[in-house]
């Protein structure tokens, strides 16, 4: 029903990756959030605010914040029911960023691609996307982050390719240069 208000919540986490594996941390001393639970009524907003109590560190922090749609227990009815939710990554960036990025890894082993993406900067890295050229074949990912003295690594499915010479490429800003293998 489009008339019932609806409760969220909001919460906070530290956020790294390590082996190619995002982390993410209850971190409730780093950030603060207010307020962390709302109602909302239909075309109702809510302004919630976000502080970090570290300032200018010396290697970019990285949370994610996560406002989710909370279950109401009142409501009885069988059925699926969607609830929403929202991420949304927060940076706190030193006072001279920079990205050091670099492809780290191509290998192809049957009809998976693996691209490893490195930053040894101390920013994150946002690429639109990771491209890999294979025997006439152009395979695209989705958008990456890859945070400071971090590395990521994406599989891309390859259809109707042989062997031959792979071409991995991201776009994003700054350039990354290209790696063949």
């Amino acid at each position: 029903d489009d008339r019932i208000e609806e409760r969220f919540e909001v919460r906070a986490f530290s956020w790294e990756q390590r082996d190619g594996v995002e982390i993410r941390h209850r971190d409730l001393a780093g950030v603060l959030v207010f307020p962390r639970l709302f109602s909302l009524a239909p075309g109702a907003r809510e302004r919630v605010r976000v502080g970090v109590l570290e300032r200018d560190p010396e290697v970019e922090r990285a949370y994610r914040i996560v406002v989710e749609q909370l279950a109401d227990p009142a409501a009885r009815n069988a059925g699926i029911h969607f609830l929403l939710a929202y991420d949304v990554p927060l940076f706190i960036v030193p006072a001279r960023p920079r990205v050091l990025a670099r492809i780290s890894a191509v290998g192809v082993a049957g009809r998976v691609a693996r691209v490893t993406v490195r930053n040894d900067g101390n920013a994150h890295l946002f690429a639109r996307a990771v491209t890999l050229e294979f025997r006439g074949a152009r395979v695209r990912s989705g958008l990456l982050y890859v945070l400071p003295h971090a590395e990521m690594t994406v599989s891309l499915a390859l259809r109707g390719c042989g062997s031959g010479l792979a071409t991995a490429s991201v776009d994003s800003e700054p350039q990354v240069a290209p790696s063949s293998v």
